[in-house]
């Protein structure tokens, strides 16, 4: 059994991944997660996750652009969630896919 990134689905070409792309598109595009469940070779569900933003980052964000400060995300989501997140915090720049093994000097 697999529970995890759509990425790894889209090279095994599997028969139900079409059926349910659909609907991990809008999911990924509202900002969610999409997790996939797979057995037997087939993708047996789809889980959409979506992370509730704090009040207190909400709050900070707010008070470091009152400041005049620009601020930014860095996220191991995917682009689409990083994109849906800094939109609603309105951040100036969100980096999405950043993982710790891609971090110069890692």
């Amino acid at each position: 059994m697999y529970a995890g990134d759509p990425a790894p689905l889209e090279s095994l070409h599997l028969a139900s991944w079409e059926a349910l792309a659909e609907r991990a598109r809008t999911w990924s595009s509202e900002g969610k997660t999409v997790v996939h469940v797979v057995e037997d070779d087939r993708v047996q569900g789809v889980i959409a996750l979506a992370a509730a933003i704090r009040p207190e980052s909400r709050e900070a964000v707010d008070r470091l652009k009152a400041a005049g400060i620009r601020v930014a995300m860095l996220t191991g989501d995917s682009e689409d969630v990083a994109a849906a997140v800094a939109a609603e915090l309105g951040l100036d720049e969100a980096f999405a896919q950043v993982l710790p093994s891609t971090r110069p000097g890692a």
